[in-house]
Protein backbone atom coordinates (compact mmCIF):
# COMPACT_ATOMS: atom_id res chain seq x y z
CA UNK A 1 0.00 0.00 0.00
CA UNK A 2 2.84 2.37 0.86
CA UNK A 3 4.58 1.81 -2.49
CA UNK A 4 1.37 2.57 -4.37
CA UNK A 5 0.85 5.89 -2.57
CA UNK A 6 4.49 6.91 -2.97
CA UNK A 7 4.36 5.99 -6.66
CA UNK A 8 1.15 7.87 -7.41
CA UNK A 9 2.09 11.03 -5.56
CA UNK A 10 5.65 10.83 -6.94
CA UNK A 11 4.34 10.83 -10.50
CA UNK A 12 1.97 13.69 -9.81
CA UNK A 13 4.57 15.81 -8.06
CA UNK A 14 7.23 15.15 -10.71
CA UNK A 15 5.46 17.58 -13.02
CA UNK A 16 5.71 20.39 -10.47
CA UNK A 17 8.85 19.60 -8.49
CA UNK A 18 12.02 17.57 -8.98
CA UNK A 19 13.35 14.27 -7.71
CA UNK A 20 13.64 15.38 -4.07
CA UNK A 21 9.90 15.05 -3.52
CA UNK A 22 10.11 11.24 -3.61
CA UNK A 23 12.12 10.93 -0.34
CA UNK A 24 9.86 13.50 1.32
CA UNK A 25 6.77 11.55 0.32
CA UNK A 26 8.42 8.34 1.54
CA UNK A 27 9.12 9.96 4.93
CA UNK A 28 5.50 10.99 5.35
CA UNK A 29 3.90 7.71 4.30
CA UNK A 30 6.37 5.44 6.09
CA UNK A 31 5.84 7.46 9.24
CA UNK A 32 2.06 7.25 8.91
CA UNK A 33 1.67 3.67 7.69
CA UNK A 34 4.90 1.73 8.28
CA UNK A 35 4.42 -1.75 9.78
CA UNK A 36 7.95 -3.22 9.87
CA UNK A 37 11.47 -2.44 8.69
CA UNK A 38 11.36 -5.01 5.92
CA UNK A 39 8.06 -3.79 4.52
CA UNK A 40 9.07 -0.14 4.70
CA UNK A 41 12.44 -0.65 2.99
CA UNK A 42 11.19 -2.95 0.23
CA UNK A 43 8.09 -0.91 -0.58
CA UNK A 44 10.00 2.38 -0.58
CA UNK A 45 12.69 0.92 -2.86
CA UNK A 46 10.07 -0.46 -5.25
CA UNK A 47 8.20 2.84 -5.32
CA UNK A 48 11.35 4.87 -5.96
CA UNK A 49 12.36 2.61 -8.82
CA UNK A 50 8.88 2.60 -10.40
CA UNK A 51 8.63 6.39 -10.26
CA UNK A 52 12.04 6.81 -11.88
CA UNK A 53 11.28 4.24 -14.58
CA UNK A 54 8.09 6.13 -15.38
CA UNK A 55 9.86 9.47 -15.47
CA UNK A 56 12.58 8.11 -17.77
CA UNK A 57 9.99 6.57 -20.09
CA UNK A 58 8.09 9.85 -20.25
CA UNK A 59 11.30 11.81 -20.87
CA UNK A 60 12.51 9.50 -23.63
CA UNK A 61 9.16 8.81 -25.28
CA UNK A 62 9.61 11.33 -28.06
CA UNK A 63 13.35 11.26 -28.71
CA UNK A 64 14.43 7.87 -27.42
CA UNK A 65 17.73 7.54 -25.62
CA UNK A 66 19.22 10.37 -27.69
CA UNK A 67 18.79 12.58 -24.63
CA UNK A 68 20.88 10.33 -22.40
CA UNK A 69 23.63 9.29 -24.82
CA UNK A 70 25.60 12.59 -24.82
CA UNK A 71 25.45 12.81 -21.04
CA UNK A 72 26.57 9.17 -20.76
CA UNK A 73 29.55 9.95 -23.00
CA UNK A 74 30.53 12.87 -20.78
CA UNK A 75 30.31 10.60 -17.72
CA UNK A 76 32.34 7.92 -19.56
CA UNK A 77 29.54 5.36 -19.44
CA UNK A 78 29.03 2.87 -22.28
CA UNK A 79 25.49 3.98 -23.20
CA UNK A 80 22.47 5.96 -22.17
CA UNK A 81 20.84 2.78 -20.87
CA UNK A 82 23.58 2.46 -18.26
CA UNK A 83 22.91 6.01 -17.13
CA UNK A 84 19.18 5.29 -16.97
CA UNK A 85 19.80 2.17 -14.86
CA UNK A 86 22.02 4.11 -12.46
CA UNK A 87 19.34 6.80 -12.20
CA UNK A 88 16.68 4.20 -11.40
CA UNK A 89 18.82 2.60 -8.68
CA UNK A 90 19.65 5.98 -7.13
CA UNK A 91 15.93 6.81 -7.04
CA UNK A 92 15.23 3.56 -5.20
CA UNK A 93 18.01 4.19 -2.71
CA UNK A 94 16.78 7.74 -2.02
CA UNK A 95 13.28 6.45 -1.39
CA UNK A 96 14.69 3.83 1.01
CA UNK A 97 16.54 6.54 2.93
CA UNK A 98 13.34 8.57 3.18
CA UNK A 99 11.33 5.52 4.23
CA UNK A 100 13.88 4.57 6.87
CA UNK A 101 13.82 8.11 8.26
CA UNK A 102 10.03 8.11 8.39
CA UNK A 103 9.86 4.73 10.10
CA UNK A 104 12.58 5.77 12.57
CA UNK A 105 10.52 8.84 13.46
CA UNK A 106 7.51 6.60 13.97
CA UNK A 107 9.42 4.35 16.37
CA UNK A 108 10.83 7.34 18.28
CA UNK A 109 7.41 8.96 18.62
CA UNK A 110 5.91 5.71 19.92
CA UNK A 111 8.68 5.40 22.52
CA UNK A 112 8.06 8.95 23.73
CA UNK A 113 4.37 8.23 24.29
CA UNK A 114 5.15 5.38 26.65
Amino acid sequence: MIWLLITLIGFLSAYLFTWWTIPLIAIVFCYAMGKSWGAVLSEAFLAGMVVNVGLIVMATYRYGMEIYDPLAQVMMLPSGWTLALITILIGGILAVLGGAAGYSLRILSQKRRT
